[in-house]
């Protein structure tokens, strides 16, 4: 008589952590409707939060394109952030943080 090594609540959950992995995909195809748009005019100012709204950042645009934010790349890297791009801004802000994004002018 043969054994089965993986019973049926195995197989189950096989099939539903396959169901959720679908979801999640659609989930994160949707979010990315909800990507900031970028302010359009030089010289706009945005502020946000992130870790844990312990510390509140402010960026600027320049004439290049480029965001420099309220700690400066000048310094070292423990010190200050380089300015980024629009796509490097929102990856540094964090899809959960990007929320807290205010235009301020």
């Amino acid at each position: 008589m043969a054994t089965a090594l993986v019973d049926e609540t195995v197989q189950s959950l096989n099939v539903r952590i396959e169901e959720l992995e679908a979801e999640l995909a659609l989930a994160k195809v949707a979010r990315e409707s909800f990507t900031p748009e970028e302010p359009a005019e030089e010289g706009s100012v945005i502020r946000f939060q992130k870790y844990n709204y312990g510390y509140t950042f402010a960026a600027i645009k320049v004439p290049n394109g480029l965001w420099y934010l309220t700690q400066d790349g000048s310094r070292s890297a423990r010190q200050g952030h380089a300015p980024k791009t629009w796509a490097e801004l929102l990856a540094f802000i964090g899809p959960r943080n990007w929320h807290r994004i205010e235009v301020l002018s």
